[in-house]
């Protein structure tokens, strides 16, 4: 229930700093299935590879790749065999030729939620060195990952792949399974060679240092981002290729723009549909635009370490409970008050410096502190109280049984004082007679 109040209360925040306008350098091509229904797969491959050559040569300074899920897995051998090679060339002549303008999207599982994140290398896919046994682009300079969780979909926490993305991280490659080695995310890795394509300040550089997750910072609801519809840039025919209608056009839309490529239907398995903080579905090549459009504009929002975050739990409930145990009427309410209110005053400041805290569930855990210190001191008391009263009950029962046994003395003394001054008297005086008589019967 916190961590969901939490979400809730984010996305208020995200939807009142909403940016204005997205960066013009980035544009969609938006896949629907009943574009490619009839194609095989095999086509299917030379099509996609067919309309990425169209668009590179129309100027497009990157094009982001999400492959279908069937084509992501990699044979069963660790490396391309004949059997294969037929399939998968169009793609890998279009890797070959054109490496350091694609960037290939490798779907990851949330990477907060994994003891021991897993990544596919496309061997299928890259140019091969058979001699050396090993690919001639390293995998790391055109694969990034995208991390995606069906919990997406409606997310509850604050972690989850819809809000909190990684930029960097390690993984284990899947052919090597204790091998370990660095990725960039897709956004990441798109910004860094747009950089190099048009010379810019190499941001991304500073950028691959954040190991933490960061805020997406959202433009808009899905939609926002400039998009063009695959059957308005290719024509189909009899080979199943992409012919372009209207090269001219073609770059005029697409030069010198950062291309993003994928399905966008929800009900589509490939969709990798998420929900934005405006509250409706959002496709992953969108929600790819929208991290990247936040990397360039340098706008995104960072989260501080777990550590920091429990230092400031930790340390707030301590000065609550300072406050609390050593409160004095009216002084208890003000110490809360200002806690909570220099807290949130912290909070938007902080955000103002483009990071983010929590702040549901420290008030949360802060106010729970407060009201049990504040019944265990309630209770402190009444027990003092009733110890008190318990001593003054024996110092009264004390008193009392004194005030009887002084009074019992002084009885006894009187009756004493009788005897002696009465019966003791005559009976000295009778015995005195008997003295001085003594001739008596």
């Amino acid at each position: 229930m916190v961590q969901k109040l939490e979400l809730q209360l984010q996305d208020t925040f995200l939807r009142l700093n909403q940016p204005k306008t997205p960066p013009p350098e980035i544009i969609l091509v938006k896949i629907k299935p009943q574009d490619l229904a009839n194609q095989k797969l095999s086509l299917g491959r030379l099509f996609y590879a067919d309309l990425v050559e169209h668009l590179l040569k129309a100027g497009a300074s990157v094009v982001v790749l999400n492959l279908h899920n069937d084509w992501e897995e990699s044979p069963e051998s660790e490396y391309p065999t004949n059997i294969t090679e037929s399939i998968n060339k169009p793609l890998k002549n279009l890797v070959k030729n054109h490496s350091q303008q694609i960037v290939l999207v490798t779907r990851t599982n949330s990477i907060t939620n994994s003891k021991k994140p897993k990544f596919f290398i496309y061997n299928h896919l890259l140019p091969f060195d058979s001699e050396r046994l090993q690919p001639l682009i390293p995998p790391e300079t055109i694969q990034g990952f995208f991390e995606y969780e069906l919990e997406a979909e409606a997310p509850t926490h604050l972690g989850s792949t819809a809000r909190s993305p990684h930029l960097v991280s390690p993984f284990f490659l899947s052919e090597k399974i204790d091998q370990i080695q660095t990725f960039k995310s897709v956004p990441l890795l798109a910004l860094e060679k747009w950089e190099q394509q048009q010379q810019k300040v190499n941001l991304s550089s500073r950028l691959a240092k954040i190991t933490t997750p960061v805020k997406i910072k959202f433009w808009g609801k899905s939609g926002t981002f400039p998009f063009l519809e695959l059957t308005s840039i290719c024509r189909l025919n009899k080979d199943k290729k992409c012919l372009v209608a209207s090269p001219q056009k073609l770059s005029q839309q697409v030069s010198n723009k950062v291309i993003f490529i994928g399905f966008v239907e929800a009900n589509n398995v490939q969709t990798m549909a998420m929900l934005s903080p405006f509250g409706d579905s959002m496709a992953g090549v969108e929600i790819q635009a929208n991290i990247m459009a936040s990397l360039m504009t340098d706008s995104f929002l960072q989260i501080p370490s777990q550590w920091v975050e429990l230092i400031i739990v930790i340390l707030g409930g301590f000065l609550i409970s300072i406050g609390i145990y050593n409160y004095q009427n009216w002084h208890l309410l003000f110490i809360v008050l200002a806690i909570f209110s220099g807290y949130l005053g912290l909070c938007l400041i902080v955000w103002k410096c483009k990071w983010i805290l929590l702040i549901i569930q420290p008030l949360f855990v802060w106010t729970a502190a407060g009201i049990s210190i504040f019944i265990y001191l309630i209770f402190g008391q009444q027990k003092e109280v009733i110890a008190l009263q318990n001593y003054q009950i024996t110092q009264l029962k004390a008193a009392e049984q004194e005030a009887i046994l002084s009074r019992t003395r002084k009885i006894l003394h009187r009756i004493a004082a009788d005897i002696h001054d009465g019966a003791l008297q005559e009976l000295k005086l009778v015995m005195d007679k008997i003295e001085l008589e003594s001739d008596l019967a």
